[in-house]
This record gives structure tokens, C-alpha cells and sequence, in this order.
């Protein structure tokens, strides 16, 4: 079947990406019934896309393997093209996905294929003289669909999973369940964008339409969202201090501890990292954004920047100083900030990286805004 599907790109196969994608999804709608056809073409579409940011250069993805989102858009402006999908397909992958619920590695994967569908053309960040509707299409198309509420109660249902293994062994949770709940959370970050935001630029609230960011609202994503990031930096905080304090186990059964336990735990990184990255987005609307910063999350977010204190975790501290600028906008999450301490390791974090643009950007537009009343100033 895979080589079916290969020899059906002729020469495309060698140097076109979105011609790829667009024979792909067209091979999709004509077997849309045939379940384990759609999973090879989902595959072949995730494929396509990662080569095409360097992600999996001469690396084939065998039939049924899960692929982490951990693609960083902002270094790989002019990566891809992606083509208009229906909505035969999208209700095809819907109902693929309800289908599905239970099945970790199939929903990280059909999670992933809405995300990188709802990308569109991002050769075209920052310019923005190009105002061209088509470029958001599918990600309006996919919000006009059930597949925003699907997609979310997958991350509920998957979180439920991993919190239920917790009770028995901290660590029982698998690979595969560590990757599903990054790829549903990477999906949600693209798929939730504004029509009209720009990745990595300030929002403009007045030019654009926030439909699916509303939708996540009314779903309650935040709170679910709030509930992994406190579990996943709790889980750090326990591998921080288990050698010095055994005792200190948050009511954690710790019966079998091993180092390939710790490498695990340290996936949670790209899980709180599209966490933050998400709540950039669930921020902007104003009733989210007090529950946010009423919930405990900023402190959560400030021991994360300690617990992950090194250059191994940049995205990860870049996500979390993002969606602290969003919060800011309130007095209420600045004094958190300062009374949890946050600007030093917000300073130490831009120390660690130097010599990146963005980073340094969002850092300092952080601290500019913790310092635009006069109390901040002696915090830095």
C-alpha cells in the first residue's frame, strides 16, 4: 500500500511539497472508507511535512509510527505550502477520530494532520501587505466543523488516562500517551490561531476574527489546559527532589523508579511547552485570561523557567515567557510574577540565549511590560 501511494507521485515525489500533499489528500477522498488507507496517507502527509522543515530529512516514517509535534514554526518561515482541504475530508478524519477516541497513537496522528492542514501558507509570515483570505481557509473550514470539540475532549479523555496511571505508578504513562497529549495540544495551537494573527506577532484584536479561539473558550480548554501544566511541572518538581527528599512524593506511588523513568518524565518539557504556547491564544479573550491568572497557572509557569533552567528547554522557555506577556496585560499576574520571582530567571533565560532574535524580543517586551507601572521597577 505504501509503495502504491509513493508511485502515484511520479516526479512530484522529488521536489514539490504541496503537490505531494495535494495528491495525497486527493488519494484521501477517494477511499475515504477504507480506514488503514487514510492512516498511510495521514502518514505520508505528517512525512511530507516534517521533511519539508528538516524534521525527518532521510528518515522514512513506517506505517503506524507517531510522529511528535515539536516543529518550531518561527525557523522555518518559507517551509511549506498547504493545499485547501474539504470538508468530505475533515468529516472524514472526524469521524476517524471519535471512532478512535481510545487509541493514542491514531489520535496523535489524525491530531497532527488538522494542525498541519490549518498551517496553510506560512511562507508569507510577516508580510503583511499580502492579504489573501485563502491563506486561513482550511482553518476556518476545520471551525466550521465538529473538529475543534473532538479534538478536545481527545485531550480530556487522553489526560484523564495519563492522570489515572499516575494513582497507580508516577510513571506508567507511555510513550505514546506523552506524544499524543503534545500532538492534540500542537493541533489545538494551530487550529485555535485567530483568522488574521500572525505567529509570533502581537495580535491586532480590531483586524481579526477570534471564531475558533472562542470555541475553545466555551469548551473550557483552559481549565483541562491548566490542570496538565500544573501535573507535568509537579512531575518535575518530584525528579528535582527525589535523591535528597524520598518522602517528598505528593501522594505518587514511587515503587518503580528508574532512569528510564527520568528520561520520560523529561518529555513532559514539550508537553508544557505547547501548553504555553496554546495559552497564548486562549489569553486573548478576557474572561480566560482572569480565570488564568486567578488559577495558580503563572506560578506554574515561573517554576517551570527554574525547573527547566537549561539550553536544552529553549522552546519551552520561550513558550512560557510568550504567554506571560499575555497575561501581564493585568496587575494582577505582574505581581504574581514578582512575587513568585520571575524576573531574574526571565533574565537568566535571555542570558542563555543570546544571539536569537525572537527570543530576545519576546523576553524584553516581558520585562517592558512587568516594568510599566513604577512598583516594578526595583524588581529588576
Amino acid at each position: 500500500m505504501r509503495e502504491a501511494i509513493q508511485n502515484s507521485f511520479g516526479s512530484l515525489f522529488f521536489f514539490d511539497p504541496f503537490l505531494q500533499m495535494k495528491t495525497i489528500m486527493t488519494l484521501m477522498e477517494g477511499h475515504l472508507g477504507n480506514t488503514g488507507y487514510q492512516m498511510e496517507c495521514m502518514q505520508w502527509v505528517v512525512q511530507i511535512f516534517d521533511v519539508s522543515v528538516g524534521y525527518t530529512a532521510n528518515r522514512e516514517v513506517k506505517t503506524g509510527e507517531v510522529i511528535p509535534a515539536n516543529i518550531n514554526i518561527l525557523e522555518n518561515l518559507n517551509a511549506h505550502k498547504i493545499p485547501h482541504c474539504s470538508f468530505t475530508l475533515v468529516s472524514c478524519l472526524i469521524r476517524l477520530l471519535k471512532e478512535n477516541k481510545s487509541d493514542p497513537r491514531l489520535v496523535a496522528l489524525i491530531s497532527k494532520v488538522f494542525g498541519i492542514w490549518a498551517i496553510q501558507d506560512r511562507k508569507h509570515f510577516g508580510e503583511k501587505k499580502i492579504k489573501n483570505k485563502k491563506l486561513e481557509q482550511n482553518r476556518k473550514h476545520i471551525g466550521q466543523t465538529e473538529a475543534i470539540k473532538v479534538i478536545s475532549d481527545c485531550l480530556t479523555h487522553h489526560f484523564e488516562q495519563v492522570q489515572e496511571r499516575s494513582k497507580k505508578d508516577i510513571y506508567e504513562t507511555s510513550y505514546a500517551d506523552m506524544v499524543c497529549l503534545c500532538s492534540i495540544l500542537w493541533s489545538l495551537v494551530v487550529v485555535g490561531r485567530p483568522l488574521g494573527g500572525i505567529e509570533g506577532e502581537t495580535y491586532q484584536m480590531n483586524t481579526m476574527r477570534n471564531c475558533n479561539v472562542l470555541l475553545l473558550s466555551m469548551l473550557n480548554i483552559h481549565r483541562v489546559v491548566c490542570s496538565i501544566i500544573k501535573h507535568y511541572v509537579i512531575l518535575k518538581k518530584i525528579s528535582a527532589h527525589h535523591t535528597s527528599t524520598p518522602n517528598f512524593s505528593f501522594g505518587y506511588n514511587f515503587n518503580n523508579w528508574s532512569n528510564d523513568n527520568e528520561q520520560k518524565s523529561d518529555y513532559a518539557n514539550s508537553i508544557l511547552s505547547k501548553c504555553y504556547w496554546l495559552i497564548v491564544n486562549l489569553s486573548l479573550i478576557d474572561d480566560v485570561k482572569k480565570h488564568l491568572i486567578g488559577s495558580g497557572l503563572i506560578e506554574h509557569i515561573v517554576q517551570s523557567l527554574q525547573l527547566y533552567s537549561s539550553t536544552t528547554y529553549k522552546e519551552l522557555q520561550y513558550r512560557a515567557c510568550f504567554a506571560l506577556i499575555n497575561l501581564c496585560v493585568r496587575s494582577p499576574a505582574k505581581q504574581q510574577i514578582l512575587r513568585h520571582c520571575g524576573i531574574p530567571l526571565i533574565i537568566e533565560a535571555m542570558n542563555r540565549f543570546p544571539t536569537c532574535c525572537y527570543f530576545q524580543k519576546c523576553c524584553a517586551n516581558l520585562i517592558r511590560s512587568l516594568c510599566s507601572t513604577n512598583s516594578f521597577h526595583t524588581g529588576i
